[in-house]
């Protein structure tokens, strides 16, 4: 149960890494807003600090909750 809930919470991370991650990625990247290299570049930033909000304050949670 414990790494399912890793998998499909982690899955849902790392949309903002590539310019066609997810669904209005296509959108804002082809409107002209940004660069593909500042998409990259700003992505993996968001994608780290994502990471640290999920593993710090998550796994803080799940253990207040009895899941870990």
């Amino acid at each position: 149960m414990f790494v399912a809930l890793v998998f499909a919470y982690a899955s849902n991370l790392m949309m903002p890494v590539t310019h066609y991650g997810g669904a209005p990625a296509p959108i804002i990247f082809g409107a002209g807003y940004n660069t593909q290299n500042e998409w990259w570049r700003l992505g993996f930033i968001i994608t780290l600090i994502n990471l640290g909000i999920w593993i710090i304050i998550g796994g803080i949670w799940w253990k207040v909750l009895g899941l870990w």
